[in-house]
Parts: C-alpha cells; sequence; structure tokens
C-alpha cells in the first residue's frame, strides 16, 4: 500500500472516530446537526484532495456539498458510493 492511500484512508477513519464521537456526546440536536454537518464537509475537501492521490475522484459540486451539510459523514460516504457507482 502506497503511503499516500495509507494517510487518506488514516484520514478518514480519524474523522469517523471523531464524528461518531460528536454523534454521542449529550449535546443539542441543532448542534449536533451543525458539527455532523461539518465534518462531512471537511470530509468532503479531504476526500477531494486525497482522493485524486489515491486514484478516487470526487466531483464537488453543489449537489455533493449539500449532501453532505446535511447528512454529514454518512452524506460523505453516501456521495463517495454514488462517485464509484455512476
Amino acid at each position: 500500500m502506497e503511503l499516500t492511500t495509507a494517510l487518506f484512508y488514516a484520514a478518514l477513519g480519524l474523522l469517523a472516530l471523531l464524528a461518531l464521537g460528536a454523534l454521542f456526546s449529550p449535546v443539542r440536536w441543532g448542534l449536533k446537526l451543525v458539527v455532523n454537518g461539518c465534518f462531512g464537509v471537511i470530509g468532503l475537501t479531504i476526500a477531494g484532495v486525497f482522493g485524486s492521490l489515491a486514484g478516487l475522484t470526487i466531483t464537488i459540486n453543489w449537489l455533493s456539498i449539500a449532501l453532505t451539510a446535511l447528512l454529514g459523514v454518512p452524506g460523505l460516504f453516501l456521495t463517495l458510493l454514488l462517485q464509484i457507482l455512476w
């Protein structure tokens, strides 16, 4: 495995752990959605930058930004899945 691929997976794993920690902490729903949306947009940016190094190109457009901002990390995974399948 190349170093860039390992760094990409490590960053996604860390992002997932941070998102899970944010989901299970006792905060209000509105703040939870904002934090989850921020993690999703940060993850989309990381996936866009480092994904090209690993051979996974993701199109960053209004739909992918809205999907990840609304759903957070699950929206990021849905965007990645749609990019792979489409």
